[in-house]
């Protein structure tokens, strides 16, 4: 990663909330570690168990499940580990991002970025929809 850095490419991570045996305690690990990391972007999903994969023929044994199509987008809590709520998940991913984009060295990492009025339009428009996201109450 400081390799990547060092040579002047951006570095993303992407995550994944809500793996069978998560705990308060360890996706505020997570948080933490992510926010240790020289990365400049970063995605968080939340775990859902699909067909063909292991967890979704054993789903039982880790959690409850929501096992909806149309809800099977990696956006819902539809996976609950044993000990988390929905509200749980929802509220550690949206704290998730919150913590990361809010950032002072990310804020100014986009700004940066900005090349154009077409840059800028994307970006804040982006934004927008991070503002409207996080904080916003959902319902789960």
């Amino acid at each position: 990663m400081d390799w990547t850095k060092e040579a002047g490419v951006g570095v993303g991570a992407f995550f994944i909330m809500g793996h069978p045996g998560e705990t308060k305690e360890t996706l505020q690990e997570t948080i933490d570690f992510a926010l240790s990391l020289r990365i400049d972007e970063f995605h968080c999903t939340l775990m859902t168990p699909l067909p063909g994969a292991e967890i979704y023929r054993n789903w039982q044994k880790y959690g409850t499940f929501d096992n909806d199509w149309k809800k099977l987008s990696n956006w819902k809590a539809v996976f609950v580990p044993f000990g988390l709520t929905k509200e749980d998940l929802e509220k550690y991913n949206q704290k998730f991002f919150r913590k990361f984009y809010f950032r002072p060295r990310i804020i100014w990492g986009y700004v940066k970025r900005i090349r154009s009025p077409k840059h800028f339009f994307v970006y804040f428009s982006g934004f927008l929809a991070l503002l409207e996201w996080v904080f916003k109450k959902r319902k789960v």
